[in-house]
């Protein structure tokens, strides 16, 4: 079936998160026309006012390296005013009196990593794409009432993907009122569409599955006595907690626990019925296992949970797709890795994309260059945090 001129394009990104922004905005500053489809696109007017204050929902913990790849693709400088810096970490196991502490300064950079609130982060990379006026030249075609629901490669470098509405998938939508169905075409297909990912299923591409059989209670508290710039991690004999600055006395807390364990309930009793009384004992109940190392806890300001698993994709590519962040991998949250993964996962593939349009190599096999290179450093990393996991 032949394709519209206007719908053909050098990659397709399926997904309207974090990760597919953020390869929307990297190939698009090579001049590649780009399909983004998702119906979570949500793209500001141009210049448009960014909300600035943004403090609630996820906080994200980028590494020194992450840092280095924004700012060297020109994204850090919108963010490194809202983001809190961490230089350094200390690292103890309860009931131990040995600690070890990772210092910025004996390493001799900047800052071991940072936090940055993830709701800001996308709103200020879409008001990029926005303002670069990709949309306006027709270089980014945006199908935010879409879903990709199948692909096939046609040909070396021609890849077919069937658009479907994504009324389609919402049994209560009006009959006329979804968009029809829509064939684009592309070089590449890359697959950003979540942990739950259909188009990784539909590729038949299996994944090692690990169930942690615990939940991460992801809380945003205020201390008493905050330390600047000063992260925490402490190992419990079941389970460990993350401490990362947010600035002032706030701080972002990962906890992780056994289902159904005593502190699951004290903070599930806190999460469904917030009041004075939960909540004093979901604070006693994190004070006792931190030791109170930074003061008293004053306030939970808000609590969510999220059950832990490990999904690592087996293969990162079929024929014409590329699977990219979670995806292609979902690890434990503890070690804050998994998006910080996807950012080196990010800055190899426009390597290899800017290698790709060099004659030289326009014959080479690169994308299973690609995978074999991020499956051995993807397994690597999972299966670090694993045993750091299993020690506790």
């Amino acid at each position: 079936m032949s394709v519209k001129a206007e719908n053909v394009y050098d990659a397709v990104i399926a997904g309207g998160g974090i990760v597919g922004a953020l390869l929307v905005y990297n190939l698009c500053k090579l001049n590649v026309r780009v399909a983004w489809v998702d119906p979570g696109i949500l793209l500001q007017s141009k210049n448009s006012f960014l909300n600035t204050n943004k403090t609630t929902g996820r906080t994200i913990a980028l590494s020194h390296v992450s840092q280095t790849i924004l700012q060297r693709c020109g994204l850090w400088r919108d963010l490194e005013s809202h983001s809190n810096t961490i230089k350094q970490v200390e690292v103890s196991v309860a009931k131990s009196w040995g600690k070890a502490y990772l210092n910025s300064k004996d390493l001799n950079i900047k800052s071991l990593g940072y936090t940055l609130n993830l709701g800001y982060w996308q709103d200020s990379l879409n008001l990029n794409i926005v303002n670069e006026g990709w949309v306006e030249s027709g270089q980014l075609g945006i199908f935010s009432s879409h879903v990709v629901d199948s692909y096939k490669q046609i040909s070396k470098n021609n890849v077919e993907c069937i658009l479907k509405s994504n009324l389609d998938y919402n049994a209560s939508s009006e009959p006329n009122s979804k968009e029809p169905n829509k064939i684009i075409s592309a070089k590449l297909l890359l697959a950003a569409d979540g942990a739950n990912s259909t188009l990784r299923d539909k590729s038949n591409i299996t994944c090692i599955r690990r169930d942690y059989n615990q939940k991460a209670w992801i809380l945003h508290v205020k201390v008493s006595k905050p330390r600047e710039n000063y992260a925490f991690e402490r190992f419990f004999k079941q389970g460990a907690q993350a401490w990362l600055p947010l600035g002032g006395n706030s701080y972002h807390v990962v906890w992780t626990l056994e289902n159904n364990s005593i502190e699951d309930e004290i903070l599930n009793n806190y999460k469904n019925s917030p009041n004075s009384i939960t909540e004093k004992e979901a604070m006693l109940s994190l004070n006792n296992k931190f030791s109170y190392y930074l003061g008293e806890l004053l306030k939970i300001e808000s609590a969510m949970s999220m059950p832990l698993s490990m999904v690592l994709a087996k293969k990162l590519t079929a024929p014409g797709m590329i699977l990219m962040g979670n995806s292609a991998h979902t690890l434990h949250p503890f070690g804050a890795q998994n998006l910080n993964l996807t950012l080196r996962e990010i800055d190899d593939l426009i390597v290899y994309w800017q290698r790709w349009h060099c004659s030289e190599y326009q014959n080479s096999n690169w994308i299973n260059e690609y995978e074999n290179k991020r499956l051995s450093l993807q397994l690597e990393l999972a299966t670090y945090i694993d045993k750091m996991m299993d020690v506790t």
